[in-house]
């Protein structure tokens, strides 16, 4: 799941967040369920009932992405690969690009 607009630009950058919350769309191998950040609640209480309802769908969206999981489990992470750098690991090209980033905010 993604939390607000700026996360899920990161896989739907032509969407809007009013759209899209709360509808479970494929990228890829994934289910990606964006939704409200919940701070947005918050600043516009018009939103509150619907960032509710829209975490009220995450038990039915994880069982559908279990169902679309491989059947085979994930690759051990690489030694090393939890630095505290923030650079990344330090891995080939290749595993980055079948791995997913971890975002750093520094």
């Amino acid at each position: 799941m993604t939390l607000g607009r700026f996360s899920m630009a990161r896989f739907f950058p032509r969407e809007k967040i009013s759209r899209v919350h709360g509808v479970a769309r494929r990228h890829g191998d994934r289910l990606i369920l964006p939704l409200y950040h919940p701070a947005a609640a918050l600043h516009q209480g018009s939103l509150r009932r619907v960032v509710e309802e829209d975490f009220k769908r995450l038990p039915d969206v994880l069982e559908q992405a279990r169902k679309l999981a491989p059947a085979t489990p994930a690759p051990a992470p690489a030694e090393g690969g939890a630095s505290g750098s923030g650079g990344g690991g330090g891995g080939s090209s290749a595993e980055s690009a079948a791995s997913p980033q971890q975002l750093n905010l520094f």
